[in-house]
């Protein structure tokens, strides 16, 4: 990535773990449709941001054995592009404190408890419209409430699509497609490759489908271009 000027730019999201590093290049035609990489958008030395993805290193590493097509040689160029090496030292600290903190294990009661009170506003937008009629001031009470409810469940189906709050995907991807596709009418499967889109190549123009309205919101003086 380079920078080249614009207009304003602003961070759609900050990746904490997708700090490049080199890595074993990965057969990209192995790869599930569903990857980022069988997308378009490679992963080869993106150590932090396998990480990231994938939590159960030792369930993954099962995977890789036939992946594995050799190590780059040390004069080979790769994803780094020149970066600072301590800002990858930083960031590698901060998640460590991140990790002694417990703060990426997950509470298992704050989801549910976000799950039940998003169910409980629908079910009071419903009955506002069901018992009070569809004038002004139930439309208006009703319009407050579900606005509410879909943006929480918008960002509790991204954490589930990101599968971070249980152990078994399965689970996540159930409770995903449940809130996605019963609360908010969208497409699971969709989210997904969007998203794995966007942090495969976070806020880079025509590569990020995060970032295409870039017309529209863009903040500073530089162009994530590639």
């Amino acid at each position: 990535m380079h920078g080249r000027e614009a207009g304003p730019f602003v961070c759609v999201c900050v990746f904490l773990a997708s700090i490049p590093t080199p890595q074993t290049p990965l057969l990209q035609a192995s790869l599930p449709p569903f990857h980022p990489a069988s997308a378009g958008h490679p992963i080869t030395g993106q150590q932090d941001a396998f990480r990231a993805f994938h939590p159960d290193l030792e369930f993954v590493g099962k995977f890789l054995k036939p992946l594995l097509i050799g190590e780059l040689a040390p004069e080979e160029p790769s994803q780094d592009h020149g970066k600072n090496s301590k800002i990858t030292e930083d960031f590698r600290a901060l998640r460590k404190t991140a990790e002694d903190m417990n703060l990426f294990k997950t509470n298992h009661v704050f989801f549910l408890l976000l799950l039940a009170h998003i169910i409980a506003l629908e079910s009071i937008a419903w009955f506002t419209v069901f018992y009070f009629g569809n004038g002004w001031i139930p439309t208006l009470i009703t319009a407050f409430v579900l606005a509410t409810s879909q943006a929480q469940a918008g960002w509790l189906q991204h954490d589930y699509g990101h599968l971070s709050v249980y152990r078994k995907p399965k689970w996540n991807h159930l409770v995903h497609k449940f809130v996605i596709g019963h609360l908010k009418g969208a497409s699971a499967n969709w989210w997904n490759h969007r998203h794995f889109q966007h942090h495969a190549k976070p806020n880079i123009f025509h590569k990020d489908p995060d970032v295409n309205m870039l017309h529209v919101f863009v903040l500073g003086e530089w162009q994530p271009i590639e």
